[in-house]
This record gives C-alpha cells, structure tokens and sequence, in this order.
C-alpha cells in the first residue's frame, strides 16, 4: 500500500467521521479504526513484509496517520458533545469553581471560567496552593468546558465532580473518562474509567489511554493507570494484564505499560521525561523494545530501559534481537548502548522474521 493509498484511507475515515450522528456512533467508528485490533493496527503489524529501507518511512507514516485520525475523532467528539441531546435551561450551567454546593443532572454542560490569579502568590498552574484555579493542564488565560449526565460541586472543599460520560476540553486539549473530578485548590484533575485524552504538546500531540488518568500541578505529573494493586485471581494473565496496560501514543513513540508517568517541564507545556512502569512495551518506528522499566528523557531522545533477572530487555528491529539487563537507545540515531556496551553487533543475534539470505 503506497503513501497514497493513506490519504484515501484518512479521507474515508473523515468522511465516516462527519457522518457520525452521536457520540456513540463516532466512538464505534473510533474503535473499529483505531482499537487494537482496528484497520490501523493491521497495517503496523504488516510492516514486517516490507524491505528494511522502507519499514521506518512507511512506520512513520502510519503513525501520522493514527495520529491525525486521533485528533479528527477527539473534534468530532466535541463537537457532538456541544451540540447533544436538546435539554432544558435548567441543565445548560455556566460556572465559575467557587461559592456553595451546586448539584445538577441531565445533560450537563458547563463552562469553567479561569481566575487572574491563584491567590498564593504564583502564577496559575505552578503548583501550590491557592483557589479558583482551571486544572494545570489548561491555559489558564482561556476558559473550559464541561459535559457531562451529572455535577457535583463542593464549594467548601473546592471540588466539582462530574459522572457519566464527562468529557473536558479546551481548544485541541480532551479529557474523556466516566468520571471526571477536577480540584480548584490544587489545581489536579482526575479522570477515571476507561480514561482518554488528547494532548498537545511543544513537541506533538500525545495521545493516552487508561482506567485512570490523573494530574498533579505540584509535581507536573500526568498518570496513566493506577498505582500497583494487590494481585487478584487471574490478573496474572496475559489476557489480564494487556487488558490493563496504559497507553500513550505521540512523537515519543507508542508506549505501553502497567503505569506511565509523563513529567512536564516547569514553565513550558512539553515533556521533561517519561517513566513507565512493569510490562513495558514500546514501538518507535521499526524498532520495538520490551522491559520492566523504561524513563524516556527528551532533551536528548534518549530511552533507557531495565529488565529484571528473569526477563531481559529485549530489543527487537528489522532482522535484529538485542537483549540485555539494561539497553540505552535513541530516538533519532541508531546507536544502542546495551549494559554500557555500545558494540551492538556482540549483544545481537538474527530475528526469527529474517529470512537466510539476508543473515550478515
């Protein structure tokens, strides 16, 4: 399938997409095209029949292309949700996060009114405390919207807390979950059940998925997934564990984990570092690396990634397997430094997938 047959692929799923009359319809279309087993992952699985001088363009342009569908269907949902089911006046709330306990329920639609200030002497989504602020993750300058089947504000405690299918957003950034809180002291957010967003950021839009999705302005921090959990009977299983796994999808590659954790930078809305946590899996470009921790630095690109005694990393790329207990590598260069030792070709052996003929 060449470049263009892309283009016609986008242009069908937009076309779906405008046709969608709920937003029910357009996260089915949603699912079909970009679930795990959806049109778009079939063409990443296919990669591995093309020559190697073509899997890292053609891999780059898939991801574009799921990149750019991402966003489409995140629009779309919005607008959906703008529009909605017609409800009466009493259901349409505008509100600013501060006074007395409010509670509605219906078709709830909010808009959050940013304050000047965050009444502590920082600036707005710097961390501490202060009330009357959007969540970190917004521009504070710039108002919010809410949808959602029902709100409850506390003014006190200065939390408003939203359920059944709520969905956040403020020009291209959307946070989707069936549940929705939002702290107006510390400026946090969580969001969960089957949790989503969209996010631009400085270097791209990075795309997630996760039961729980929280924000934390003291530390900068967004996580994807819960914290460790006492196993339950049958969490051990692959099925189980896929299940769970977060996802973050963007120029850093596409991540999954049982947790990842994206450090923002202090005064800048783009990425500091990445860290994820057991079952790691990453795929970028052609290159898909497994392990038990990774922290992903983006100054320099760089990925490192940790096993554990029993499972190495594993490092898999073209008609090469790298394996080590901890293997360095870089987003724009094809060094990898595995356990200090930047001579690849000792630490690898030929892929399963390779054909003979092409063995060194």
């Amino acid at each position: 399938m060449a470049d263009t047959d892309l283009t016609a692929l986008q242009s069908e799923f937009t076309a779906a997409l405008t046709a969608a009359k709920d937003a029910a319809s357009a996260d089915r279309l949603k699912s079909d095209w970009l679930g795990r087993t959806g049109k778009l992952r079939k063409l990443t699985e296919e990669l591995g029949k093309l020559p190697p001088e073509q899997k890292k363009l053609r891999g780059k342009a898939i991801n574009d292309l799921k990149v750019a569908c991402e966003a489409a269907a995140e629009e779309r949902l919005k607008a959906l949700a703008a529009t909605g089911p017609k409800a009466a006046p009493a259901d349409a709330i505008d509100v600013t996060l501060e006074g007395p306990r409010m509670v509605a329920t219906g078709h709830v639609r909010t808009l959050l009114h940013p304050q000047t200030n965050g009444g502590d002497g920082k600036a707005p989504g710097q961390g501490g405390a202060g009330g009357g602020r959007l969540p970190g993750l917004l521009q504070q300058g710039q108002a919010a919207n809410v949808t959602a089947g029902s709100l409850d504000y506390q003014g006190v405690a200065g939390s408003a807390a939203y359920s059944g299918n709520a969905m956040l957003w403020q020009g291209d950034t959307t946070i989707r979950a069936d549940a929705l809180s939002l702290d107006q002291r510390q400026a946090g957010l969580v969001a969960i059940g089957n949790a989503r967003s969209n996010l631009p950021l400085e270097s791209g839009v990075s795309i997630g998925r996760a039961s729980e999705i929280r924000y934390e302005d003291a530390t900068r921090r967004i996580t994807f997934g819960r914290s460790p959990q006492p196993k339950a009977a049958g969490a051990g299983t692959a099925a189980a564990r896929s299940a769970a796994l977060a996802q973050l999808s963007g120029p850093q590659g596409d991540l999954r984990a049982g947790r990842i954790e994206v450090i923002l930078a202090t005064a800048a809305s783009r990425i500091d570092r990445l860290e994820a946590f057991t079952d790691v899996n990453v795929r970028l470009d052609t290159r898909v690396a497994t392990g038990d921790r990774l922290t992903y630095f983006d100054q320099d690109g760089r990925y490192v990634i940790t096993g554990i005694a029993t499972v190495p990393v594993t490092i898999i790329e073209e008609c090469r397997e790298t394996t080590g207990r901890t293997v360095t590598f870089f987003r724009s260069s094809e060094r990898v430094i595995v356990d200090g030792n930047e001579e690849i070709r000792t630490q690898s052996r030929r892929g399963g997938s390779c054909p003979a003929s092409s063995a060194p």
